[in-house]
């Protein structure tokens, strides 16, 4: 018994020498950045034991730079002095959007551990040092609102039907897609559409698939935009011109959008038949008329309903990028309870109030209790490698607490007025 107990006394204390957990943070590259170029954020947990779950970061809006959250960590082992450590590590994008010194403060990451499978939970928490590195702009890139920096872009601008002879009511479908490496499709500038007299636009909702194959991201954008044909006569859309910066030769590059002329022939009028004055002639005469008259009424009507799909069409556009149909696609995306689409849903609704990452809009918030709803979903989102497939989820209690968010975050109907990031650059 003496024993047993002498032993548990000189136990404790290895126990508590255990050494305690830690971080490094490292930035590359740290000197010569341009604007829009990437930048790796590296944050390395160290812990003397295995992790046990998704890690919490509670890294800060950081003025004039986009936050990209990490796609996974990775999981390894290093031995510092005499000790040996699990690590974990953890790579955001960060993107300047200004020139300046981009200043990333001490931040706090919250994670657990235990000794192995059905041991104890440790709940760990450290902080991060601060970082910072200084961008600059392209020269001769100063008048852009956004500058697109990158090793490879290229731009398709397929047009459908490829017909030059059109008639009043004909329609073309223009696709516009950008695809670049290493930049993330929501930084890329829209399409700007011309007034154009003899046709009316009619955009879709733009189209971000970003795709990441073994760490490397490659950026895509894609816009529709359906052109009907109002008026009779020639009618020419102007070239469009995209300006980006070349990492690889260090110099701004222009890729042209060569425009379009077709020429618009009016609908051909019926031509009537001939009239006798002969009681047949006559009879046909007038079925003629009432023929004429019910064309004129189905042509009335046609035109109605064309206005009214017009009109229709002008509406759901406007409403479609109004902060009520981005909720409506999370309130959908909670539906189908699929962690993956709510996460983006989410994303993307936040993107209309200007938030730059789930973090500022938790602290705007401050509300524990959907604190814990989005770290269940991002644990979902970003699963290490090797955890295996999550559980089913619910995603009530996340839109309970998001609905009642958005009481203090909607004041009203109308988009707000300033954003966290300047304008895009747009396409012209």
């Amino acid at each position: 018994m003496r024993f047993i107990v002498s032993l548990l006394l000189f136990a404790a204390p290895v126990t508590a020498a255990d050494p305690p957990a830690r971080t490094k943070v490292e930035l590359a590259p740290k000197d010569g950045v341009w604007v829009g170029q990437r930048v790796t954020l590296t944050i390395t947990l160290y812990t003397p034991d295995l992790f046990a779950g998704v890690p919490s970061f509670d890294i800060p809006p950081i003025p004039g730079a986009v936050v990209l959250p990490p796609n996974g960590s990775i999981v390894g082992s290093e031995t510092i002095g005499d000790t040996s450590f699990t690590t974990q590590r953890h790579e955001f994008a960060v993107y300047a959007q200004r020139p300046g010194t981009v200043q990333i403060p001490a931040f706090t990451v919250r994670f657990e551990s235990n000794a192995g499978f059905g041991k104890p939970v440790v709940q760990r928490q450290v902080t991060t040092e601060s970082a910072s590195f200084t961008a600059k702009i392209p020269p001769g890139a100063e008048g852009l609102g956004t500058v697109i920096a990158a090793r490879d872009l290229k731009v398709t601008d397929d047009w459908k039907p490829n017909s030059k002879a059109l008639k009043v009511g004909d329609a073309l479908t223009r696709t516009f897609t950008v695809t670049a490496d290493g930049v993330p499709g929501m930084v890329f500038p829209p399409f700007r559409l011309d007034e154009i007299d003899e046709l009316a636009a009619y955009p879709k909702e733009p189209v971000v698939n970003d795709r990441t194959e073994r760490g490397a991201l490659t950026g895509l954008r894609t816009e529709t935009v359906t052109y009907v044909c109002k008026e009779a006569g020639t009618v020419t859309v102007p070239d469009r011109t995209l300006t980006w910066f070349d990492l690889g030769t260090n110099e701004l590059k222009t890729v042209k959008l060569p425009g379009k002329t077709f020429t618009v022939a009016a609908v051909p009028a019926p031509v009537p038949e001939p009239t006798t004055t002969s009681t047949a002639s006559n009879a046909r005469g007038r079925w003629w008329r009432w023929g004429a008259a019910l064309v004129g009424v189905v042509a009335l009507g046609g035109f109605l309903a064309v206005r009214l799909w017009s009109w229709g069409t002008r509406r759901y556009a406007a409403w479609s990028v109004s902060e009520s149909a981005y909720f409506a696609r999370f309130q959908r995306a909670c539906r189908s309870h699929d962690a993956h689409a709510v996460f983006v849903a989410l994303e993307q609704w936040l993107d209309w109030f200007g938030f730059t990452s789930l973090a500022e809009f938790e602290h705007r918030v401050a509300d524990p209790e959907l604190s814990r709803a989005i770290a269940d979903l991002t644990s979902r989102v970003y699963v290490r490698p090797g955890a295996g497939a999550p559980g089913s989820w619910d995603a009530h209690q996340l839109f309970a607490r998001i609905k009642l968010a958005r009481r203090t975050l909607r004041p009203s109907t109308t988009r707000p007025g300033a954003r966290a990031l300047p304008p895009l650059n747009p396409v012209g």
